[in-house]
Parts: structure tokens; sequence; C-alpha cells
């Protein structure tokens, strides 16, 4: 079974600081961070792993077009797709998390997120966790724990 990479984008792949106005490229949205999109780049070529997106930015565009996105930042996913908003309102991460692990029991999956709701995730579920922090991102230490998750050490 091909694994999952649940991504963020704020705080993983994007840095910038809160009071910052974020740079954007040229097709409109924010420029990543260049460690953190070159260690993305680099862990789905590892694999064949499924980018599901979690971020609120998910919404923003079809599938066709983050594709478009990640290209433009040397990211070449074999696969996007976008977490459904199955929750009514505005359920947290973590709450959406759980609803879409409950739509796909056993998968094999490596969430990467800053998001501090999820410590509160059951035990088993915040091991898949590869935590972030806002100004560092997806930097190397979350790279290669996001490599043993995925048992490619």
């Amino acid at each position: 079974m091909k694994p999952y990479l649940l991504l963020d984008i704020d705080g993983v792949l994007v840095t910038t600081p809160s009071w910052k106005q974020p740079e954007l490229l040229e097709d409109g949205f924010m420029l990543f961070q260049k460690n953190a999109a070159a260690n993305l780049a680099y862990l789905l070529s590892l694999a064949e792993i499924q980018l599901v997106l979690v971020s609120s930015h998910r919404h923003r565009y079809p599938i066709a077009e983050w594709q478009r996105l990640f290209a433009n930042r040397k990211i070449h996913p074999r696969s996007i797709t976008l977490m459904e908003s199955i929750l009514p309102g505005f359920p947290s991460r973590k709450m959406e998390i759980e609803a879409w692990l409950n739509r796909n029991p056993g998968a094999n999956f490596i969430l990467i997120d800053d998001d501090s709701s999820l410590q509160a995730l059951e035990p088993a579920l915040k091991s898949r966790w590869v935590q972030t922090f806002p100004l560092k991102g997806f930097d190397d230490e979350a790279l290669e724990k996001a490599k043993i998750l995925l048992g490619l050490m």
C-alpha cells in the first residue's frame, strides 16, 4: 500500500513570520522556504507517496492548479488529493485528521504539520506526526523523522 503524506503548508513550507507579508511568486501563491521545499521534493522522490493536502489553503485551488503550484516550486508529487471537509463548521485540524483516518482505516500515513492542536491526538496517531515549527518549517530534522516513519531509512 502506498503511503499517504498529509501535508500542511503554513509553518511547513511557508515560514514567513506572521508579522511580515509573505513573498508571492508569479503564480500568485506564496514562496516556499528553500530548504523545506527541497526536503519535501527529496522525500517525494524516495517512494510513491500519495500527497493529501490538509492545509486551509486546499480550498483555494483545484488539484490541477496545486500540481502547477508545486511544479513551479520544483516539487513533483506523483498524486495530490485534497482532504475532504465532511465535518460541519470549522473543525480543528485534529478533528479533520481523525475523520480522515476513520474513512481510511489502516492507512499507512505520516502527517507533517505545525498545528499545536495535534498534541491532543491519541498516541498511536500522534506517533505518525512530524511536527514542524513555524519559522523553521520542514527542516532536515523533520525530514529524517519523516523518512524513519515511512520506513525509508
